[in-house]
C-alpha cells in the first residue's frame, strides 16, 4: 500500500492559499525523508488585496521531484455517501498513475483536543436535567429515527422542538404535552412539520419544561391546619426551565494538525475528536486555492475518511506531484446533542430552506454564556443558506477552440467569470476580490469585483504554448470560488481580439460604477448578480 502522512501548519484565516503577508506565513522546512513539524503561527484577521499574493502554508508534503501532471479527464459529480463520517468528494473514478512510495513524517507533536466544556447555562438543571440523544447521526430515508431523553424532578408541560443549523424550526415533537416525572423519550423520525424527509444536515433540540402547580403537604396542628410548602418541589415548581444548546456550546474553531493520505483508496483520513463541521482546503505555497474538497459539511466524532483523487477542483492539475501543495483541516463544533442526517438524494439543504422549507419560524434568542476566551467560527453564524463555495464558471466568449475544445488564445483575449445559474441568488450585489493565476503564478487581481466579470488578458507576455489559468473569487465573508482552465497561447492574429477590446468598454447595465473600484471600471463591464 502506498501511503504517506502529513503535518498540517495550524492556519486560522483561511481567505486563499495566497492570503498571507510574507511576515505572516510559515515557511516549511524539509529535509530529504522527513518533514518537520511546524509551529502554529496564527493571524488574527483575513488581509485583503495585494496581501493575498503572498504566500500561505497549510500542509505540507514531502515528495519525490515531479512535474506537474496535467491532464484533461471531466469532473464527475461525488457518489452518495453511505454515512456522513465516509467519502464525500471524488473528482475521478480512473486508477491513479504509480507513485513512488513517499516516506512518513513525524506523527503529530499535540494531539486534538476536545473543545473545553463550558458550565451548563443555569436556564436548566433542577427540573430538567440529563439530556441525552440515542445516536449522532441516522438515515430517515430507510425508516430510521433518533430518541431524545431526559429526566423530569417532578410533572411538567414539555415543549420539545427540532431545528436546522440556521435556528429555523423543523418540527415540534411535543407541544405543552403533559409528562410525568422521572426519565422521558420523545422520537423523530427525521421528517419536519410537513412530513418531509429532511436534507442531509445537522440539527439540534431545545425543551421547554414547565412544572405543575406548586405541590403542598397538610399537618394538624392542634386546633388548626398548618399548610406547608414541601421546599424542594416548590423551588423547582416555580421556574419554568430550557434546554438549548446554542447557548452553552458549538461554533469553537480547531485545526486538524495531523492527516493521512492513501493513494491506494484515494483517500484522506483524520481524527475528528468531537462532533463538528468540518472544512478541507488545498492549495498551493503563494498560488491559488485550487480545491474546497469539504466544504463547512457535518462529520461525527470518528476516524474520517473522505475521498479525494489526487487533483484539483476541475481534475486538471495533480497535486500529489507539485512541492508547493498545502491543505488545511478546520473543524467548529455543532451545538451539544446535535444530529446528522443522511441519505436525503431528493434535494440539498439550499434547495429545502428556499422552496419546502422557507419561512418557518425562528428559535427565540437566547443570550449565550460568556465566550470570550473561545475560539468562534466567523462561519458559525453564517446561514448554511450562504456559507458555501460557489460555483465558477470561467469562458473565452471571443476565442475559437482547438481539437480537444481547448480555447486557442493570441493578442488580446477576453475572460469571462460568472457564477453557476443555480448559486447567483446567494451573492446578489455582493463583491469580489477577483485573483488570476497562470500555471499557479499569480498574474493580476481587483479587490473589489462584482460578477459576471470580465477581463481583458494582454497576451504580449505571455509565452506560447498551453497553460493553466485559475481564478479564485472570494467573497468577504471567506467563500471562495475556484475555477481552472487550460488554455493554449499562440503569437498569431486572432480575429475578434479588435472587437472584445470595445466590448470590454462598455458601460455596467445600469450599474453605477462605485467610486472606490477603479479597477472595475476597466475590467468589470457586467451588471452584477
Amino acid at each position: 500500500m502506498k501511503k504517506f502522512k502529513t503535518v498540517i501548519v495550524i492556519i486560522t484565516s483561511l481567505l486563499l492559499f495566497a492570503c498571507l503577508p510574507k511576515n505572516k506565513a510559515i515557511q516549511p522546512s524539509l529535509t530529504p525523508g522527513k518533514a518537520a513539524i511546524q509551529k502554529p503561527q496564527v493571524t488574527s484577521h483575513t488581509p485583503k488585496g495585494k496581501a493575498a499574493r503572498q504566500s500561505f502554508s497549510g500542509l505540507a508534503i514531502q515528495q519525490a521531484p515531479s512535474d506537474t501532471a496535467i491532464q484533461q479527464t471531466q469532473s464527475t459529480q461525488p457518489s452518495q455517501p453511505s454515512h456522513p463520517a465516509q467519502q464525500t468528494s471524488s473528482s475521478s473514478s480512473n486508477p491513479l498513475p504509480q507513485q513512488q512510495t513517499l516516506p512518513e513524517v513525524a506523527s503529530r507533536e499535540k494531539k486534538a483536543e476536545i473543545s473545553p466544556k463550558i458550565e451548563a447555562s443555569p436556564l436548566y438543571g433542577n427540573l430538567l436535567s440529563d439530556i441525552k440523544v440515542s445516536k449522532d447521526s441516522f438515515n430517515p430515508s430507510m425508516g430510521e429515527e433518533v430518541s431524545f431523553s431526559f429526566s423530569l424532578a417532578q410533572p411538567a408541560k414539555v415543549t420539545l422542538s427540532v431545528y436546522d443549523p440556521d435556528n429555523s424550526l423543523i418540527k415540534t415533537i411535543a407541544d405543552s404535552q403533559m409528562e410525568k416525572g422521572g426519565l422521558v423519550s420523545m422520537i423523530w423520525d427525521g421528517k419536519d412539520q410537513d412530513g418531509l424527509t429532511v436534507p442531509d444536515e445537522a440539527y439540534y433540540f431545545t425543551i421547554e419544561a414547565k412544572a405543575a402547580s406548586a405541590q403542598t403537604e397538610v399537618k394538624a396542628a392542634g386546633a388548626q391546619a398548618e399548610v406547608r410548602k414541601v421546599t424542594k418541589v416548590a423551588e423547582v415548581a416555580a421556574v419554568t426551565e430550557v434546554y438549548d444548546p446554542t447557548t452553552f456550546s458549538g461554533g469553537v474553531e480547531h485545526d486538524i494538525t495531523d492527516a493521512d493520505i492513501d493513494m491506494d483508496s484515494q483517500t484522506i483520513n483524520y481524527t475528528l475528536p468531537e462532533m463538528g463541521r468540518v472544512g478541507i482546503r488545498m492549495g498551493t505555497q503563494g498560488g491559488p486555492l485550487l480545491n474546497n474538497l469539504v466544504d463547512w459539511r457535518p462529520r461525527i466524532a470518528s476516524e474520517a475518511t473522505e475521498s479525494w483523487n489526487g487533483k484539483d477542483k476541475d481534475n486538471i492539475i495533480d497535486l500529489r506531484n507539485d512541492p508547493q501543495f498545502k491543505m488545511v483541516i478546520t473543524y467548529f463544533t455543532l451545538p451539544e446533542n446535535s444530529v446528522i442526517t443522511y441519505g436525503q438524494t431528493n434535494y440539498i439543504f439550499r434547495e429545502y430552506k428556499t422552496t419546502k422549507g422557507n419561512g418557518r419560524p425562528i428559535k427565540k434568542e437566547r443570550t449565550r454564556k460568556d465566550e470570550s476566551s473561545l475560539s468562534i467560527s466567523s462561519h458559525y453564524g453564517l446561514p448554511r443558506t450562504i456559507d458555501f463555495a460557489p460555483t465558477v464558471l470561467m469562458t473565452f466568449p471571443e476565442s475559437n477552440l482547438d481539437e480537444a475544445s481547448i480555447p486557442i488564445l493570441s493578442n488580446k483575449a477576453l475572460v469571462r467569470v460568472e457564477l453557476g445559474e443555480k448559486d447567483r441568488p446567494y451573492f446578489t450585489n455582493q463583491q469580489f476580490e477577483v485573483v488570476f493565476f497562470i500555471d499557479g503564478e499569480f498574474y493580476t487581481e481587483a479587490e473589489m469585483g462584482y460578477v459576471p466579470y470580465n477581463w481583458l488578458w494582454n497576451l504580449q507576455e505571455t509565452k506560447e504554448g498551453e497553460h493553466v489559468l485559475t481564478v479564485n473569487i472570494s467573497s468577504f465573508r471567506d467563500q471562495i470560488g475556484i475555477c481552472s482552465k487550460k488554455v493554449k497561447v499562440t503569437k498569431g492574429n486572432q480575429k475578434g481580439s479588435q472587437e472584445t477590446l470595445s466590448y470590454n468598454q462598455e458601460k455596467p447595465y445600469s450599474q453605477e460604477t462605485p467610486s472606490n473600484s477603479q479597477e472595475k471600471q476597466s475590467y468589470n463591464q457586467e451588471k452584477p448578480l
